[in-house]
Formats: C-alpha cells, sequence, structure tokens
C-alpha cells in the first residue's frame, strides 16, 4: 500500500523505509513473544492425575516471627490514610 501512494517530499521515501523497519521488527519479536506464550501453555498445562505444585511464600512454614512486616496488610484501619 505504502508503494501506490504518491511522495509528499523528497525524504518521504526514507520515511517509508523506517516505518516498514519499525513494522517488521516489530512484527518479529510479536510473533516470537507469542510462541513463548503458547509454547509456555502447552508445557505447563494441567495432566491428569497430577496435582499442582502451589508456593505460599516464605511463611508457609510456620515463621511467624515475621508476619508483622506486612500489617497495612493484615488490618487496614491501622494505615495512616484510613485514620
Amino acid at each position: 500500500m505504502i508503494e501506490t501512494l504518491q511522495q509528499g517530499s523528497s525524504y518521504a521515501a526514507d520515511i517509508d523505509g523506517l516505518i516498514i523497519l519499525a513494522a517488521v521488527l516489530s512484527g518479529f519479536w510479536f510473533f516470537v513473544a507469542q510462541a513463548v506464550f503458547f509454547w509456555l501453555i502447552f508445557r505447563y498445562r494441567a495432566k491428569p492425575g497430577k496435582k499442582s505444585k502451589v508456593y505460599r511464600g516464605p511463611y508457609e512454614y510456620g515463621r511467624s516471627d515475621r508476619e508483622s512486616d506486612f500489617w497495612p496488610h493484615d488490618e487496614p484501619a491501622q494505615c495512616p490514610r484510613n485514620r
């Protein structure tokens, strides 16, 4: 489509080349990202008879001595904004 348009200036062909280059580069990386996305979907899909692993964070194993580090999330009424 760009080839059928009439040039409006002497440097329009250079600009058209840059636009095509940007479209090709971004299109290439778009398809690479799509390929990785679908590969990860198929790689980590649910399999029958296999239970999924869940990571619950560092406090999963009873480390209650550091639970007070996240007090705004435990009781929102203590946040300075809510007083």
